[in-house]
């Protein structure tokens, strides 16, 4: 998901404010740029805005860890980490459809195990659907877009490996067209190796490109 995609300032603000409640500390200074007026009319990007945000990269890294480990601190108890490929090699962080298609990816894995019902289940209680942390990476080469999932239990009999494999290898990319065929891998998640892994489905997170999407990663209050 792109900060420079959507032409709202409530994404630099929303992320700059939650800058200031982590206290992240960071050696170099975010840098805020104001556009200057001929930047507004050669970039559509920057109309109606009078500041890009610059951060750092290892900040907004750090930034996001620091989200996902408060996430886990109010409660989510992710399971499984998955990473699927999209068979789109157009996208990039900016294009205008992928915002739509990966929601579509969620709706449809959720669809799978819950039903046509599933936007009815509760993120929290005793009868709370499975939570999600989705990430999304392009790679070096930017030919190579995948989503990095942290995902909690699912309700058997979709709570065991071979059962998600079959969901993310199979079942999915029927039913979400963009999803790579038999492209997924599964792994279950040990408490050792959680802190590093959070670290590293982050690790493309710069001021372009949040790699955590905060649009469909589901918050836990």
């Amino acid at each position: 998901m792109s900060f420079d995609n959507n032409n709202s300032p409530e994404i630099k603000n929303s992320l700059l404010r939650f800058f200031k409640e982590e206290k992240v500390t960071i050696e170099t200074k975010i840098e805020v740029v104001a556009s200057r007026p001929e930047d507004k009319d050669t970039n559509p990007q920057l109309k109606n805005q009078e500041q890009v945000l610059h951060i750092p990269r290892e900040a907004a890294v750090t930034a996001n860890s620091q989200y996902i480990n408060r996430l886990v601190m109010n409660g989510f108890t992710p399971r499984w980490y998955v990473v699927f490929h999209l068979n789109n090699y157009r996208y990039t962080p900016e294009c205008p459809e992928f915002d739509g298609d990966v929601q579509h990816v969620k709706n449809s894995i959720l669809q799978n195990v819950y039903g046509s019902k599933f936007r009815k289940k509760p993120l929290v209680g005793k009868y709370k659907r499975a939570r999600m942390v989705w990430s999304t990476e392009f790679g070096k080469t930017k030919d190579r877009p995948h989503v990095n999932l942290l995902l909690e239990d699912f309700p058997h009999p979709w709570d065991a490996q071979k059962s998600l494999e079959i969901l993310f290898n199979f079942m999915l990319p029927k039913s979400a067209r963009c999803v790579w065929k038999n492209s997924a891998h599964i792994q279950p998640i040990h408490q050792p190796t959680k802190d590093n892994l959070i670290r590293y489905i982050c690790k493309e997170s710069n001021w372009k490109n949040t790699a955590l999407d905060y649009t469909l990663s589901d918050t836990i209050r």
